[in-house]
């Protein structure tokens, strides 16, 4: 019986299911984010060479992913922006230091710019396919007064926290709970505390856009 040779590479599940992942780059980055993990062995760290192409004689992550050295390198800064990677360089001729994250781990400025551009996108998808529906454009022409219903203000304020809960499951737990302890509900607003780090700040102000209250 032949024993197949090749690399055989891990990926997380909560990766498969990323919205932010465009269908025409899961691919690549997949081979590339698959292949970290396969030279992470147990852990989560690795240390290996990037390498030019699938022909290298040594392990590298061109070599088993199946890529040229550009290509890879794209994709690592798409994958350290997603809260995939991230990367400590080492210098001195030594290979860079890759710390892999089952679940993205937003913690840079960099991330959370790259997080804030998908919002952008998603949010005005969203705007287009609303504007463009004609149930919505028919019920339009009648005016709905605030004070004819009492009960939306009271609904508003009571689902506050419970949106902005659904709106950062996404992040891991302890990022979700940093995240509240930022926040601060009164009445039926939220406000950002004094003192957050202004990392979390521009997250929070970019969550606030994408949320409809």
């Amino acid at each position: 019986m032949m024993i197949m040779q090749g690399t055989y590479i891990r990926i997380p599940t909560y990766f498969m299911g990323d919205k932010r992942i465009l269908p025409k780059e899961r691919a690549r980055l997949m081979a590339v984010y698959g292949s970290l993990w396969s030279f992470s062995g147990s852990g989560n760290q690795c240390y290996p060479s990037i390498g030019n192409s699938q022909l290298d004689e040594g392990e590298t992550i061109c070599k088993r992913s199946g890529f040229g050295k550009n290509t890879v390198i794209k994709a690592k800064k798409k994958l350290i922006a997603l809260g995939y990677i991230s990367v400590k360089r080492n210098g001195q001729g030594k290979n860079d230091t890759y710390t892999l994250y089952e679940i993205p781990n937003l913690g840079s400025d960099s991330q959370i710019t790259e997080f804030r551009k998908e919002e952008t996108v998603q949010t005005k998808v969203k705007n287009v396919h609303i504007q463009n529906s004609p149930q919505l454009r028919e019920k339009s022409k009648t005016p709905i007064h605030a004070q004819n219903f009492p009960y939306i203000k009271e609904s508003k304020k009571d689902n506050l926290k419970e949106k902005w809960l659904r709106s950062i499951q996404r992040f891991p737990k302890n990022t979700q709970d940093q995240i509240m302890t930022f926040l601060n509900f009164t009445g039926d607003s939220v406000s950002i505390r004094e003192g957050s780090p202004l990392r979390y700040k521009r997250l929070l102000e970019s969550l606030s856009h994408s949320l409809v209250l």
